[in-house]
């Protein structure tokens, strides 16, 4: 390059500079995760959360800006790091379902296609009982929902009948069902308390 002056003076040539021009958006990020510290759910992967501002990672192109999605809504931004990979913890998230997705755009501006969408389901409500059933030395309890992550133990019952303190012998879960084996056999005119 030279440069010449509004008096015809021509300059010395610059030095030159190579440029790229990059018009290749990168490839779409892939579908992101809920970390494990995020992801309360029974099994490890079933993306059931009761954290209302859930952490999320995943894979984009190296250095890139990450932008994150519930359904339209921007969660935010984030920066991929010199591998592609990235973390964001999102701000407060309503109780049900969110569709999380990703964006990857590259220095040069170019926007990727978004990542497929991972479904999370954040539960902030613990279980109801909705029924209680006495047969002899049996005690079902039914609650609204299935019971997960943290399954009862046989201490967390304390089951009195007439007012008195019954042991608890045993205990089975199932789905939405919790069986208590008490150690002593109940009446049907009885009093039990759980």
């Amino acid at each position: 390059i030279t440069t010449t002056d509004l008096a015809g003076n021509a300059g010395n040539a610059a030095d030159t500079e190579a440029y790229t021009v990059d018009t290749t958006a990168p490839a779409a990020p892939g579908v992101p995760d809920l970390d494990a510290g995020s992801d309360s759910g029974y099994l490890a992967n079933d993306d059931l959360t009761n954290d209302t501002t859930p952490t999320f990672s995943g894979s984009a192109e190296a250095n890139s800006t990450v932008s994150v999605y519930d359904g339209a809504l921007l969660l935010g931004t984030t920066v991929a790091n010199a591998l592609g990979n990235w973390s964001f913890t999102s701000g407060v998230l309503a109780a049900g379902v969110h569709n999380i997705s990703a964006t990857a755009t590259d220095a040069a501006g170019n926007l990727s296609a978004a990542s497929a969408a991972l479904a999370i389901t954040i539960d902030t409500t613990a279980p109801a009982l909705s029924s209680a059933v006495v047969n002899g030395a049996t005690l079902t309890l039914d609650y609204d929902e299935t019971l997960g992550a943290v399954v009862p133990a046989i201490g967390d019952f304390v089951v009195n009948v007439n007012a008195a303190p019954v042991v608890v012998s045993a205990l089975n879960v199932v789905g939405d069902t919790v069986v208590l084996t008490l150690a002593a056999g109940v009446t049907n005119v009885d009093v039990v308390t759980v």
